[in-house]
């Protein structure tokens, strides 16, 4: 759990269990089962990775913290920086503006800062749509319960087993999933799009998003989306000027590289792609991390040699998550759902 994550597209994190299964390519490298905590527990004796461990249920005082976030719901962020936190942090300063008013303006921009409300990332660490016997129906009663009353903040429950969401997590909304709860999946290549998404759009959330991170393939997502769009060349247009008024679309998509000692690299085309099949229908679009990878790092002292593999096109440097930043093409692109 983190209050105040450096995760790019969330404000915190919560676990209220630790442990999971892998089910697919986007597990190989998962961090959360060579963490510390997981390293610890495994020098115990208690694995918490794969179908016959353990599931750690997070602490009681844990287990409140949203409680608290909820209250202290106060947050405001700059449209120009993107910065984000609580109005009463020094990064915000009121200034007189021209009518004697004093709003509440960002130190570095001198820009007024907006309300915004807070989003909390379930299940770094596991999959709130595991089925496991220690995770019992009480439980996910217990976490329904905290998403209704927290209804200050986003809950975003994101998971590699969308098939399994409504017959575990709709009784205990009585059917009818409240605003505040975001409900996204991992596709990591067209296989687990083609895959997944169906099963997501069957999920009544008010937001439904894709983490497309580690990204380890080109995805046609246009199926999923509003509006009719259509490749052209290298890159993708709408052809229409009416849209789509369907509703059973995705709101989000973010997308990342895979950091990590054994890291793979994502050509930076299909980052490109996801980028334009979202602006042409115009879903939001989140780019968080280029991650070890990176196709600036020839100026770079110290770095591995180039990467060429049947999918890399484009010469890409292992330089570090830090390094390699966020900005695709040039910018960064923080898009987030309406």
């Amino acid at each position: 759990m983190a209050e105040n994550s450096a995760i790019s597209w969330t404000d915190h994190t919560m676990n209220f269990w630790i442990g999971c299964t892998k089910v697919s390519p986007a597990c190989t490298n998962c961090y959360a089962a060579v963490d510390t905590f997981a390293r610890r527990e495994r020098s115990h004796g208690n694995e918490l990775w794969g179908p016959h461990a353990n599931r750690h249920r997070t602490s009681a005082a844990l287990w409140k913290k949203p409680y608290a976030w909820n209250k202290n719901y106060y947050w405001v962020e700059c449209p120009s920086c993107g910065w984000r936190g609580h109005v009463n942090s020094d990064h915000v300063k009121p200034i007189q503006d021209d009518n004697g008013k004093f709003p509440l303006k960002c130190v570095n921009c001198d820009r007024e800062v907006r309300t915004t409300r807070q989003r909390v990332f379930v299940s770094s660490l596991s999959d709130i749509c595991e089925l496991h016997p220690q995770i019992t129906d009480n439980m996910r009663a217990e976490i329904a319960l905290m998403v209704i009353q927290c209804e200050n903040l986003d809950f975003l429950f994101l998971t590699k087993r969308p098939e399994n969401f409504n017959a575990l997590w709709l009784q205990h909304f009585e059917g009818t999933l409240p605003n505040n709860l975001w409900v996204g999946t991992t596709v990591e290549n067209q296989k687990y799009a083609d895959e997944r998404i169906p099963e997501l759009l069957k999920i009544p959330a008010k937001v439904r998003f894709l983490s497309c991170e580690p990204l380890l393939g080109d995805l046609d997502i246009t199926k999923w989306i509003p509006g009719y769009i259509t490749r052209w060349g290298e890159g993708w247009t709408a052809n229409t000027t009416t849209g789509d008024d369907r509703v059973d679309f995705i709101h989000w998509v973010i997308a990342g590289g895979e950091s990590g000692s054994k890291a793979r690299p994502t050509n930076p085309k299909w980052f490109a792609s996801l980028r334009d099949q979202c602006a042409a229908s115009g879903v939001a679009f989140h780019f968080k991390q280029w991650g070890e990878w990176s196709t600036d790092g020839e100026d770079v002292d110290g770095t591995t040699p180039v990467i060429f593999t049947k999918d890399m096109d484009v010469p890409m440097w292992k330089i570090g998550k830090k390094k390699s930043g966020r900005l695709l093409d040039g910018m960064e692109h923080n898009g987030f759902p309406k």
